[in-house]
């Protein structure tokens, strides 16, 4: 969605001093950075923040080594934790935006560098935030109205699905079932609200109130090829494929051609072990002469399509997936 920009940013805020040990640890820290040692710098820090949770110096350090191996979710979350601790600090508060917009929350992201932007409108930060707000801004009614909203009157709504999305995939899983249970309490009839409750239960080690929060919407929503799939993985992940397999039939004949669909179809039967069927899937994609005549699919279903193909024998078609 956004390309990060030529210069690269300084991605930690300035550090304090701690105690001797810790400030000891922090040097060989440092040392690790300058090395460009992410992993074993990363390693240390994890140990730092089992010790020393809410501390600053660790968590600017945590900041710049999640970011430097990727580690999107972590940068994330980092930063929302340094900033509980210091909210003032207009540095992290421009680099959760960033954080936001990486890891495609184009909506927090947008609230976040709005807040910013208002905050500290000379910020360095402010010129990016800017830049990021300027691209994702206009597309702001599709991205709603892809989860099933309308811009701008729902725009809380879709934050708080975006929100429960980002503490389940950050580990904030009790934090994800209280934003998705107020989202459903805000928008009853919205049912990937019920999804984002069930994958949080399932995060949250939960799964008969995962698997239970998926039945109860099946039976006001037969058709919601989401949550079935789901569901489907929820019952593999407990070895229950027997209640697994008493789901497929409905998946199979669901009539929608929607390419998230297609995708969660192919999943739920890869859960299945039913690499037959995902072939079948594959080949009642109609195909596009614009794409060479190829089925247009998502990058994930051609992945479990390839997977497919392989394990049923047939490497060349394979290959071509």
């Amino acid at each position: 969605m956004v390309k990060k920009t030529k210069k690269k940013k300084k991605l930690v805020p300035s550090r304090g001093f701690g105690h001797q040990s810790l400030e000891t640890d922090l040097a060989q820290v440092e040392a690790l950075i300058r090395r460009e040692q992410w992993i074993e710098a990363h390693s240390l820090l994890v140990r730092l923040k089992k010790s020393h949770p809410d501390n600053l110096d660790v968590l600017a350090y945590q900041i710049e080594v999640s970011y430097e191996l990727g580690h999107l979710h972590q940068y994330q979350a980092t930063c929302e934790t340094f900033l509980a601790l210091k909210p003032n600090d207009a540095r992290v508060n421009f680099l959760l935006g960033y954080a936001y917009v990486l890891n495609y929350y184009p909506l927090l992201g947008v609230q976040q560098y709005r807040r910013a932007i208002e905050r500290w409108p000379e910020h360095a930060g402010s010129v990016e935030g800017k830049e990021h707000l300027a691209m994702i801004e206009p597309n702001l009614p599709e991205v709603l109205g892809n989860m099933g909203f309308q811009y701008p009157e729902d725009w809380d709504l879709g934050v708080l699905y975006e929100r429960t999305q980002a503490y389940t995939e950050t580990g904030s899983s009790h934090r994800a079932v209280e934003t998705a249970q107020s989202l459903i309490q805000r928008r009853p009839e919205f049912v990937p609200g019920y999804n984002s409750l069930a994958l949080a239960y399932l995060a949250d080690d939960r799964y008969d109130d995962a698997i239970a929060t998926a039945q109860a919407t099946l039976e006001q929503h037969p058709d919601s090829v989401l949550v079935r799939s789901n569901l489907v993985r929820f019952f593999c992940l407990r070895g229950n494929f027997a209640a697994a397999e008493t789901h497929k039939p409905r998946l199979l004949t669901n009539p929608s051609t929607d390419l998230n669909d297609l995708t969660r179809k192919a999943e739920a039967l890869a859960y299945l072990d039913d690499m037959a069927a995902i072939v079948e899937l594959l080949g009642a994609v109609a195909p596009d002469p614009d794409q060479d005549n190829r089925p247009v699919v998502t990058g994930l279903f051609h992945h479990l399509a390839a997977v497919a193909l392989a394990r049923q024998g047939d490497p060349v078609a394979a290959r071509a997936q």
